[in-house]
């Protein structure tokens, strides 16, 4: 395995401070919009990691953003039923 060079640790630390942005905005009520904007320039800096230097982040660091946004859209339901 190669060291990682400069370029591939930039990467992930801009995917790790857009996740930070996600949840962040997440918490203070971001649209829809917003947050797919985030986490679509997340993964296409992910993908450029997988490209480029054949490094990939734990499944599991997308599996909680995306359950932080699917618990999100639950709270925003609101039920008039009652």
């Amino acid at each position: 395995m190669e060291p990682e060079n400069s370029t591939s640790s930039e990467l992930k630390s801009a995917i790790f401070a857009d996740s930070q942005l996600f949840l962040a905005n997440l918490h203070a009520g971001a649209s829809e919009e917003q947050l797919n904007t985030i986490l679509a320039r997340m993964k296409e800096r992910h993908d450029r990691l997988i490209a480029e230097y054949g490094l990939t982040l734990q499944p599991e660091f997308w599996n909680i953003l995306q359950s932080r946004l699917a618990n999100r859209k639950n709270k925003d339901i609101i039920d008039t039923a009652l």
